[in-house]
Order: structure tokens, then C-alpha cells, then sequence
């Protein structure tokens, strides 16, 4: 009976109780509980038990998950996009400054930059820790200024970021005149890749619209040098001695 749970024992222990087991065992065949032949078939199950080697860990993956190649592309595209300066862009990682390249684009075009961290993010291919980590960093470097808009405990708006340092704003200003000009030649600037991206800068309508508008549309345009608008007609007024 104590030799089948010594043997049970065996595969149910750990390995480190092993020995201890085993001190078990030559202890009840000095006590005469075991007999010659069980111990040592036992002893020896116990060595080919530790004789087996270890499953080792398997190693805890660190760091962030894996990014698509649209996401990669993004995030060198923006750090490659010299809206820092080459000495401030030192300090900062690829993807911090590729987050930085969408703030500071957006301030170029409209003085302020309003759009919350997963907008940024998803523009930059980075993440939104990454995003508050560079925001943060500038904000401490004195580069930017960061106001936040709280509407209770639990709720606020998105954070307005302005430059705040005097070289930052000269650079921004330069970088951005390509921009300016874009919108006046083109009408506007598309912000974003894809074949969706809206037109922020100009109130002028798409392609196809201006090809169905009517013709006393396309009189107004040619008037005002701006695709005009002709009021819808209203329906009449339904009477009670209509009804």
C-alpha cells in the first residue's frame, strides 16, 4: 500500500520535492514498510524522474504590439516630414516626432491644434501613450502649451496645443507657406491619405457635385468665381380647407 503511493507520488511531485521523496522512501524500507525489490524499482523511477529535463519559460513578449506596414509607413513618413527642427527633432524618438509632425501641421493650418490623442495617433501609425509621452516632453522642453478644457470630474474636451517657443513658430511658419500655398492654388489642402480625405481648408464642393449642379449654378460660378448656391424652394403651406 505505501509502495502504489510512493509510486503516485513520483509523477505528482515537483522535481525539487524529488529528493525529499526519496529520503521518504529509503526511511520506510528501514522501517520495514516497503520491501528490497519495490525500493529499488522506486528509487530508480525517482532518478528517471529527475533525469527529465525541464520545459523551459517561455519568454514574456515586451514592448508594444506589432504595427501594420500602413502604420510603419505613416510614422516615417510624418518624422520624416522636418516639422521639427533638426536640433529639437534629436530629442525625440521616430514616433514622438512623427506625433509632433501632426500637431504642428494642424497648428500651421489653423493656429491651434484641438484634435484628441487617438486622432493624432491614428495619423502618426503610433500609439496614444506615445502621443501624451511627446506632447509631454515638449510641453516640459517649453515648446508648446497645452490647455485643457474640463467640463466636470469625469469629462472634458479635447486639449488645445499651441507653440510656445519663439524658434518653433518661426520654423513652423516657414514649413507651413507650402501648405498656404497649396490652398490658394488648389483650393485647399488634404489632410490624411486616402482616397476619402476631406478638404478642411475649402468650402468648395467635390468634382461630381459640380458637374450635376444646374445651370443656374454654374451662371453663379461663373458670376462670382464661386461654384453659387440657389435656394430650395419650399413646399407650400398645407391649409386646414385643404385637408
Amino acid at each position: 500500500m505505501l509502495a502504489d503511493q510512493i509510486r503516485r507520488a513520483i509523477t505528482a511531485t515537483p522535481k525539487a520535492k524529488l529528493c525529499d521523496l526519496s529520503a521518504a522512501l529509503w526511511k520506510a524500507y528501514g522501517a520495514g514498510l516497503v520491501p528490497e525489490d519495490e525500493a529499488q524499482a522506486l528509487a530508480e523511477a525517482i532518478q528517471a524522474r529527475k533525469a527529465i529535463p525541464a520545459v523551459p519559460p517561455q519568454p514574456r513578449r515586451v514592448g508594444s504590439r506589432p504595427r501594420a506596414p500602413e502604420s510603419l509607413e505613416r510614422r516615417r513618413s510624418w518624422a520624416a516630414s522636418s516639422w521639427l527642427p533638426p536640433t529639437l527633432a534629436a530629442r525625440f524618438t521616430q514616433g514622438e516626432a512623427a506625433a509632433l509632425g501632426v500637431v504642428l501641421s494642424t497648428i500651421a493650418l489653423s493656429g491651434s491644434c484641438d484634435l484628441c490623442h487617438g486622432a493624432v495617433a491614428g495619423r502618426a501609425g503610433v500609439s496614444v501613450s506615445t502621443v501624451k509621452r511627446a506632447l509631454s516632453e515638449a510641453r516640459r522642453l517649453g515648446l508648446v502649451a497645452v490647455q485643457e478644457r474640463r467640463l466636470s470630474w469625469c469629462r472634458n474636451l479635447p486639449n488645445v496645443v499651441t507653440v510656445l517657443s519663439p524658434e518653433l513658430r518661426t520654423w513652423v511658419a516657414t514649413r507651413g507657406r507650402g501648405l498656404r500655398a497649396a490652398k490658394g492654388k488648389w483650393g485647399g489642402v488634404q489632410i490624411g491619405a486616402g482616397t476619402e480625405s476631406i478638404d478642411i481648408l475649402s468650402d468648395a464642393r467635390p468634382a461630381s457635385t459640380a458637374r450635376n449642379m444646374g445651370s443656374r449654378e454654374r451662371e453663379g460660378w461663373r458670376s462670382t468665381g464661386k461654384l453659387g448656391t440657389t435656394p430650395r424652394r419650399l413646399p407650400s403651406p398645407i391649409c386646414a380647407d385643404r385637408v
